[in-house]
């Protein structure tokens, strides 16, 4: 047998017998003979060595160990025949266990030990009768300073430095720093649930003298507006050659943002600024510096004579959608708000259609008026509609007849010559149910639809449509200075309006029979008559801004 299959061998003959000695073992097969006492006292500033002779008793099988650890004790090998830390031990043989106890190193007193256990196995452990284990009294030790848990904690958005449990001595003091999210801000410290501080990122506890817990929460300045967007109108009421219309409805009232911090902290520097705004709008604010939780500011928009921009970069009055002029509402620790400005004129689309008549008295929020939808509601239908039907059809010979109240004199239950809300509720009451009578059957009908997302339309009254060209004592009573399509979209040539349109006002004399309606023409030809209900007339449906 060559020296490398002897040593082969040797070493499975070892573990072979290792793995044989621990079967069912429960302790090794060692004694242990002090050499020096094991029952001492130690002072902090002492080291001192205790000493034992370890002999494998075992017949045959080797001993493969090692020291289980003590805080305080290490084992020194010095000299020949000290036992290594991994000792192997054959049968019959000795090594002298060497202990150095420092008292300066040691948690406490030390009873029991010291125990070898099974390098393989080290569940398998053996230590000395109980009469020679380590018995070891700390003495003359200082009397510890007290020490103290400090716990610290941060809510959501925020974090705390240092950020786990500090242990402290009496009479310590201790630092935190917070350190808020993007957009956040300290709101509170509390120390044992009770808030101590407010605001700030840094927090001292001194003078400690039990424990405690630490906690800081987070917060935003939230500046929030009473509203999103601010509609006005132009300011338009005496002759300006920046005007595209004159009309004393068009008062351009100032109209505010009020801003109020819902939120739990300070807003710091605050700042407005504004982009995108026509020409002559001007924009102030009591807005800046600190704005305190629950405090409010106003910015104020004060329109001038021009109106908000279309996709054109031209004034939506020239028939185009408005493009909203922004306001820009910052501080340091909040929320960035964005608000959309629009200054309107007639002519201009919004919420569904064109603007032909503005209120501009309302004091609060954004301006009233009316708005005509851009298409004929019958553009699929070149012979128009009847004004109203007996639900049998649409057709002239499935005409039906009088709705009292809704004539261009009457004042109850509508003033029929300018109330067009009023009297296509009227007409739709009368008309009901609409499984008897489709809405798609008659005038009023047709505007009781979804139109361009909105569902509130009707069919405009004689005087919503437009004037009385040549007054009489038979005509409509129509003025033109009350605001109406003709005079502000129609003549200005925006909304593509041409032939006769129903109204919602009958006429008076034979309401029976005869319903009011406008004719347009792009030659300037723009008249108001009576004529059959059953003829077919085109539709537009009106309706009032949304507030």
């Amino acid at each position: 047998m060559n020296l490398i299959n002897k040593a082969i061998f040797v070493a499975a003959s070892f573990f072979i017998s290792v793995a044989a000695q621990a079967k069912g073992a429960t302790r090794l097969n060692i004694e242990f003979t002090p050499l020096t006492q094991t029952n001492i006292t130690l002072a902090p500033t002492e080291i001192k060595r205790i000493e034992y002779i370890v002999k494998n008793t075992a017949i045959k099988d080797p001993q493969y160990m090692a020291m289980k650890e003590i805080p305080g004790i290490d084992q020194v090998h010095n000299e020949k025949g000290d036992c290594e830390p991994h000792m192997l031990l054959l049968p019959g043989r000795t090594c002298k266990l060497v202990l150095e106890v420092k008292g300066d190193e040691l948690k406490g007193d030390i009873f029991g030990g010291p125990e070898l256990c099974f390098r393989l196995f080290p569940l398998i452990c053996s230590q000395p009768p109980t009469a020679i284990q380590l018995a070891i009294q700390l003495i003359n030790q200082p009397k510890p300073s007290p020490e103290y848990s400090i716990t610290p904690s941060a809510e959501e958005h925020g974090s705390i430095s240092p950020n786990t449990v500090q242990q402290v001595k009496i009479g310590s003091t201790i630092a935190f720093n917070a350190t808020p999210e993007a957009g956040y801000g300290v709101n509170d410290w509390f120390v044992d649930e009770k808030r101590v501080q407010k605001g700030g990122n840094t927090f001292q506890l001194s003078n400690i003298t039990t424990s405690h817990t630490v906690k800081v929460n987070f917060g935003k300045a939230t500046l929030t507006p009473n509203a999103s967007q601010l509609s006005l109108s132009v300011a338009c009421s005496t002759a300006n050659p920046s005007c595209a219309h004159v009309n004393a409805a068009l008062s351009g009232a100032s109209r505010q943002f009020v801003i109020t911090n819902l939120g739990s902290i300070d807003a710091t520097n605050v700042a407005v600024d504004s982009s995108g705004l026509p020409q002559g709008t001007r924009v102030s604010t009591t807005c800046s510096n600190t704005l305190q939780p629950n405090d409010s500011c106003t910015v104020t928009v004060l329109p001038g004579p021009v109106a908000s921009n279309g996709a054109q970069s031209t004034p939506c009055t020239s028939g185009s959608q408005p493009i909203p002029g922004k306001i820009n509402l910052t501080s340091d620790n909040g929320f960035s708000t964005q608000l959309d400005v629009l200054i309107l004129g007639y002519g201009c689309i919004y919420q569904g259609g064109y603007i032909y008549s503005i209120d501009d008295t309302l004091a609060n929020g954004s301006v009233g008026g009316k708005v005509v939808n851009s298409s004929d509601q019958t553009e699929h239908d070149h012979e128009g509609i009847i004004w109203s039907s007996n639900g049998a059809g649409r057709a002239s010979c499935d005409v039906h007849y009088a709705i009292h109240g809704i004539n261009e004199k009457s004042s109850k239950p509508c003033k029929g010559d300018t109330n067009g809300q009023c009297n296509s509720k009227n007409i739709l009451n009368y008309y009901s149910p609409v499984s008897s009578y489709p809405l798609a059957y008659y005038a009023a009908g047709l505007c009781k639809m979804d139109i361009e997302g909105y569902s509130d339309w009707y069919l405009p009254a004689i005087c919503e449509l437009g004037y009385e060209k040549y007054p009489g004592s038979c005509g409509s009573g129509c003025g033109s200075t009350q605001q109406n399509i003709q005079t502000n979209l129609v003549e200005k040539g925006i909304g593509g309006f041409s032939g006769y349109y129903w109204s919602s006002t009958e006429y008076s004399n034979l309401p029976m029979f005869y319903a009011w309606f406008q004719n347009f023409s792009s030659s300037g030809d723009n008249f108001q008559l009576y004529d059959f209900k059953l003829n077919q007339f085109k539709v537009r449906c009106s309706r009032d801004l949304t507030i």
